[in-house]
């Protein structure tokens, strides 16, 4: 070969590699700038997701929640939200980068086909085989991950329980550290036993890989070294062909490594789909809208209800049925386990009857809407919760800038806590629980209680229902407070749960509720008089506060 003709010969090869590298230069930028750009994009829209889902959930009805079944599904959902590299945001970044890689793919064939088209046939083989393994190992590691669902959701409450304040006394005071931490530990023991057959697949399939692709390079190398020996193809040539061949098997590799790992990320995007399609389910089905709510004059009747808990054997609730005018005070009476709260949880809709009927105005409830329904309520439950919010947002459960501040004081009046929120720092405006503020303040269980009363007056709704409201007060507090009860709930319909049957003084009639079943229904003194089950409690009480000093 000529002197001129190697330096044409090599001039086009530098044509053809400053081309090429010009083309990847350019898909580079194109590439990382999309990336950037797009990144913003996919945290705004998971975020968005996440708000969405999370307005769904508080939406749904509160059976529902407490399924284990659901929060497992519910577990799985959110799997696909948690972070860039998983789920949602990691199906849109790989379907970017397979974009990029295609570009590449193809520049890098059409360079190398005209002289080695065999060899990316053959590279292209050993690819796809690589991928189909690398595809069945991603199906068992999300197969072996959803049976971490359930213990992965375990490990977290536990590790809430290690780190939550508000547990802190009890794990204290009760030396159950240990408990809780072997609790844990069996949590994790699973979860890693679970990541070790994950990781043991992970080793045999990657050995494989590795060593396809040893076989493919040894084979290419062997091609060009051949021919540059045989005097086909000079060392520059060798070493471009190379270059290329080195390029449109990493990017051809790449590109199907992109659709493995969009397949495999696409598993929890379908779980998040399945997810959100039975929340939009559930909350169609408690859109049933026949009628409105006509609260002029109303009543509630309970039709021979019957209700049992899920996963329990013994009926809650049998055969119950009775009636509430408008105006009327309720006390609902009777040993724990009666079915008392659970009167309350039908009613409120909190669950749905299993059998007969509840009736608001002759109109089944399950036929109007739930929020419509919720609203003529205003529930103190037995459980006393405060959120990390402010008093006054705690109080009114609402926006700082949309609270009633004077409404919010004259009720802390009412339940006699308004000169010990006058004596904080931020007065109304201070924190209850220092989860999320160093200045916010922990009050006792008795002001905890109170604060919970005043949020029940505020919302000033049709019907009140107190479920042992003042069970956390001294008797002083609590004396003061039932004297109070009559102008609280003037004109509103109320229904007392308690254990302390002197609040029933208040009450235009009282239920009487054992083992499920009503028992006794009337006034104080038509139950004093029928000698049942009211006036045993009653009498029983009564010897313990009789005594002299």
């Amino acid at each position: 070969m000529s002197i001129i003709q190697q330096e044409q010969k090599f001039t086009s090869i530098m044509i053809t590699l400053s081309v090429y590298g010009v083309i990847l230069l350019v898909n580079g930028f194109l590439n990382n700038y999309t990336r950037e750009y797009s990144e913003a994009k996919y945290m705004k829209i998971r975020l968005s997701i996440i708000e969405e889902n999370g307005e769904m959930f508080m939406k749904l009805p509160y059976s529902t929640i407490e399924s284990s079944d659901f929060m497992d599904l519910c577990q799985k959902g959110h799997a696909a939200l948690r972070g860039s590299e998983q789920g949602f945001h990691a199906v849109l970044t790989n379907i970017s980068l397979f974009c990029g890689h295609v570009l590449t793919c193809i520049i890098s064939f059409l360079y190398v086909s005209s002289y080695a088209s065999y060899l990316l046939g053959l590279i292209v083989i050993i690819v796809l085989i690589n991928r189909f393994i690398q595809y069945k190992q991603k199906e068992r590691e999300k197969a072996i991950r959803d049976e971490m669902v359930s213990e992965n959701r375990q490990a977290d409450y536990y590790y809430e329980v290690m780190s939550d304040f508000s547990y802190g006394k009890e794990i204290r005071m009760y030396s159950f550290a240990d408990w809780v931490e072997r609790k844990l530990n069996t949590a994790l023991s699973g979860i890693r036993s679970k990541k070790r057959i994950i990781y043991r697949n992970d080793l045999i399939s990657g050995f494989i890989l590795k060593g396809l692709v040893f076989i493919q390079e040894n084979i290419v190398y062997l091609v060009f070294i051949i021919a540059t020996l045989a005097g086909k193809i000079d060392i520059g040539s060798f070493l471009s062909y190379i270059g290329l061949i080195t390029s449109f098997s990493v990017a051809f590799n790449s590109l199907l490594e992109d659709s493995v790992q969009i397949r495999y990320h696409s598993m929890f995007v379908q779980d998040l789909i399945e997810y959100r399609k039975v929340l939009e389910t559930l909350i169609q089905e408690n859109k049933k809208i026949e009628c409105q709510l006509d609260k002029s004059d109303w009543k509630i009747e309970f039709e021979n209800v019957s209700f049992r808990y899920p996963n329990r054997k013994e009926c809650a609730l049998k055969n119950v049925s009775f009636t509430v005018e408008k105006g009327q005070k309720i006390a609902l009476i009777g040993l724990n386990g009666a079915g008392k709260t659970t009167i309350i949880k039908l009613m409120t809709r909190l669950y749905d009857v299993d059998e007969g009927r509840i009736l608001f105005n002759h109109v089944d409830i399950r036929n109007i809407d739930r929020e419509q329904y919720y609203r003529l309520f205003a529930p103190m439950f037995q459980e006393v919760f405060l959120f990390a919010f402010s008093v006054s947002e705690n109080i009114a459960m609402n926006y700082k800038d949309l609270v009633d501040r004077e409404k919010v004081m004259r009720y802390l009046s009412d339940v006699k806590m308004v000169d010990q929120v006058k004596a904080l720092k931020n007065g109304l405006d201070t924190s209850c629980l220092k989860i999320l503020d160093n200045e916010g303040c922990q009050f006792s269980g008795g002001e905890e209680q109170r604060f919970l009363l005043a949020r029940t007056l505020y919302k000033d709704s049709d019907i009140f229902i107190f479920d042992e409201p003042t069970a956390a007060l001294d008797p002083i507090i609590e004396d003061q407070i039932y004297q109070e009860f009559n102008r609280f709930t003037y004109g509103k319909t109320t229904f007392y749960i308690t254990h302390r049957l002197a609040s029933t003084r208040f009450c235009d009639r009282i239920f009487v509720f054992s083992q499920g079943r009503l028992l006794e229904e009337g006034t104080h003194d038509e139950l004093m008089a029928l000698k049942g089950e009211y006036c045993s409690l009653y009498e029983l009480q009564s010897k313990h506060y009789s005594v002299k000093c």
